[in-house]
């Protein structure tokens, strides 16, 4: 590579930035090395739309967009952290005259994921920010995480409603995989993807000026990560865990020592030969003040099977079926052999529970 350039390095990724800041590498050493970056390309390169809708302009984007943009320059790099858990780069980005963007890129000892936290200060007019990583996946359709569940949608534009979804809607995740590997972007609070053949992107600020004239402007703080992943699907490379991981990270209170501090409040896990994957999506206290607790999980990946409901620090007295307003519908079966109980479910099924426990 042309100097200068910045590598981050660990067990299990090696990522090598120019001076611009844009992604020209990346080797996932747990596939032997294989080149993320689709060749002569590069990554985390944001691109600057003309954004000028022909009516209803905080709502519509206009597929004319996509005919006028260009790639922003004008960036500083620097060594952020170069500690043994974190190492980290500094990206500075004069976006115009009055928009910059600050950009820490990170990647954690033993993290298969690569993290871009921003701050932006935004003052544009009619403009569309947006990143896009070129990968080397080739695929007729990429996933997108919806709620509860995800779609699939076409990365060619073989018809005229295929041209129509050239950005689509999502929560935390857009996904592309072909046999055997595959590569994810992963939003904290961004929810417009596109991808077109191999190109992931996604849309960061808009730039509005009706009804509002001031909508947006000011200072923005995001986050989205590259998640590369072995596994010929979103399911087997564990995209929704990882999303889930990357959208509430740890936080560090202060407490008393438990007497088991790594086992699981509560716990799912599906039984022999059962497809896809309970997945917790909250807890909380019954509305009924009867003092059990309200879980919510739902099917993530399109599969049908039954799971084990338990707890390593709690004694579950009963689990009970509810729908949305809580209300006890049936009461689940004791599963004698692990101390829990059972829960069928069916492909991307949402199930509530409601558990009275005690303390072992």
């Amino acid at each position: 590579y042309s100097a200068p350039h910045y590598i981050l390095d660990n067990v299990h990724l090696t990522a090598t930035f120019d001076a611009q800041g844009r992604l020209i590498s990346l080797l996932d050493k747990r596939a032997g090395g294989r080149e993320v970056i689709e060749g002569g390309q590069h990554g985390n390169d944001l691109l600057l739309f003309e954004d000028t809708p022909a009516s209803w302009d905080a709502w519509d984007i206009d597929r004319a967009h996509l005919e006028k943009f260009w790639s922003v320059s004008g960036t500083e790099m620097a060594i952020h952290e170069t500690g043994p858990l974190r190492a980290s780069l500094r990206r500075t980005v004069q976006i115009s005259e009055d928009s910059r963007l600050e950009q820490i890129i990170a990647l954690d000892c033993l993290s298969g994921r690569l993290d871009f936290e921003c701050r932006v200060e935004w003052h544009e007019e009619h403009k569309l920010l947006k990143v896009e990583f070129p990968v080397a996946i080739w695929a007729s359709e990429a996933s997108y995480e919806c709620q509860y569940g995800a779609i699939r949608r076409p990365t060619t534009e073989n018809t005229s409603w295929d041209a129509a979804r050239f950005e689509v809607c999502g929560l935390r995740f857009a996904d592309i995989s072909e046999h055997g590997y595959g590569v994810a972007v992963l939003s904290d609070s961004k929810y417009g993807y596109s991808c077109r053949r191999n190109r992931l992107r996604i849309s960061l600020l808009r730039a509005r000026k009706a009804p509002d004239a001031d909508c947006d402007m000011g200072t923005h703080h995001f986050r989205y990560a590259l998640l590369p992943h072995p596994g010929g699907d979103f399911e087997s490379g564990r995209v929704v865990e990882e999303a889930t991981a990357f959208c509430t990270p740890l936080h560090v209170l202060p407490g008393r020592t438990a007497e088991s501090p790594t086992a699981p409040f509560l716990q799912l896990e599906k039984t022999t030969g059962s497809a896809g994957k309970l997945i917790i999506d909250c807890v909380k206290m019954a509305e009924d003040r009867s003092g059990r607790v309200i879980v919510r999980a739902y099917e993530a990946y399109g599969g049908r099977g039954s799971a084990v409901i338990s707890s390593k620090i709690a004694n579950l007295q009963s689990v009970t079926i509810c729908n949305g307003l809580e209300d006890e519908t049936s009461l689940l079966v004791h599963h004698a052999e692990s101390g829990g109980f059972l829960i069928n479910y069916r492909p991307f099924e949402l199930i509530t529970l409601k558990v009275s426990l005690c303390r072992k």
